[in-house]
């Protein structure tokens, strides 16, 4: 009997962790960027690579126009 009390006691804590995961996961869905990489000339820069500042795992590279989002 004590082990199905401790095994209830554990759920409220279950579910408030079950939730904070959501509105983590749900907070990094954020905006899109969107933009073009030109050079001095004003052409399209082929395969920029462009990243968030300060979280250089976010990111991607321009297309054959220098566009990226």
């Amino acid at each position: 009997m004590k082990n199905v009390k401790r095994k209830i006691q554990k759920i409220p804590s279950l579910l408030f962790w079950m939730l904070l995961c959501c509105l983590t996961a749900s907070a990094q869905q954020g905006m899109t960027v969107r933009g073009i990489v030109l050079d001095d000339d004003g052409e399209g820069i082929i395969g920029a690579s462009i990243v968030v500042k300060g979280n250089k795992s976010i990111g991607t590279i321009s297309d054959f126009d220098g566009n990226f989002q």
